[in-house]
């Protein structure tokens, strides 16, 4: 008698256990652009959609509404003379400590170091938060080294 999960294989309506060099591919996560057409970019990383999905998930878990304080943002657009918005998502010490918690599977405070670290590392100077592109550039630079 065949086993039930080798039938399913062999039916076609179940796939084989992935080996663990599929499961941790990093070629999952980004695409090394080696040089455009020009020929002026070298090792560029790009994010899959699947990453960037996933990121935008995560981000949207733990990010809160905060007031703008980039400094990019505090002028009126020259062109449009439009307001930039006062408040924006994003992930402010409490949320960067909500989602270490997670990750790292335990405790962790927003007063502690690695928080600050975190947010001065990544966040835009002064502004004591991270937005949705800085929050991507973290899973980035970790994919990157993960290909060093």
């Amino acid at each position: 008698n065949a086993q039930p999960e080798t039938m399913l294989i062999e039916q076609g309506r179940a796939l084989l256990p992935l080996k663990d060099e599929d499961k941790f591919d990093v070629s999952q996560l980004i695409q090394i652009i080696d040089q455009d057409e020009g020929g002026s970019t070298e090792g560029d990383i790009v994010p899959t959609d699947f990453l960037i999905s996933s990121v935008q998930s995560i981000f949207l878990t733990h990010a809160r509404v905060v007031e703008n304080r980039s400094n990019s943002n505090n002028k009126k657009n020259k062109d449009k003379n439009i307001a930039p918005p006062s408040k924006i998502l994003a992930l402010d010490k409490q949320g960067v400590a909500s989602w270490m918690t997670r990750c790292r599977k335990e405790a962790i405070g927003k007063f502690d170091k690695r928080i600050t670290i975190a947010v001065g590392k990544y966040g835009s100077f002064g502004t004591g938060y991270i937005t949705a592109a800085e929050f991507l550039q973290i899973y980035l630079d970790a994919c990157s080294m993960a290909t060093a």
